[in-house]
């Protein structure tokens, strides 16, 4: 066998030796954006209306593994939770843990195929002195039974605005 054929058939042998998971998670709304006007330094600004959902045949799971902001925002998150229900809470000024969610909840189990979707309920500061947004959030999750990690990007734009900022579009 050449070593061009072995390293094909070594290349083969590992990719089918991998667990590649069928769960897909979904969000099923639409393109959202929060502006929140005269948002203190490091003060927490929870967000609970953010919808997700598993697209498949309902008996899957999914561990959401991280949130993040795109490169370069100035957003940061600060800790998240899932809830497999609506949760009753949008936009507000209060931690996450003070809003009854527990960080260590991240697993989701809402199949889309429900009426009602899951929750992300993410914690979000401003943490310099100049207004904090992302344009949307990069959630990183993988199968509960294991597999490969994936990306959903939700669009989905937070907008901190620092007190008696004049500048940003909506801040005033």
């Amino acid at each position: 066998m050449t070593a061009a054929a072995a390293a094909v058939t070594a290349a083969f042998l590992l990719v089918g030796c991998q667990s590649f998971s069928s769960v897909r998670v979904e969000y099923p709304g639409t393109v959202v954006g929060s502006v929140i006007p005269d948002m203190g330094l490091h003060e927490s600004m929870t967000f609970g209306d953010i919808t997700l959902c598993i697209d498949g045949s309902g008996s899957e799971a999914a561990q959401i593994d991280s949130v993040e902001v795109p490169e370069g925002s100035t957003l940061e998150i600060t800790a998240f939770s899932v809830a497999d229900q609506g949760v009753g809470l949008g936009n507000d000024r209060i931690t996450l843990i003070d809003a009854g969610f527990d960080p260590d909840e991240r697993t989701l189990t809402r199949p889309c195929s429900d009426k009602e979707s899951g929750r992300l309920i993410v914690e979000a500061s401003r943490s310099t002195n100049e207004t904090a947004s992302a344009d949307e959030l990069i959630v990183h999750y993988s199968a509960t039974d294991g597999g490969s990690e994936r990306t959903l990007r939700i669009p989905y734009a937070i907008a901190l605005c620092a007190p008696g900022d004049e500048q940003t579009e909506h801040c005033t």
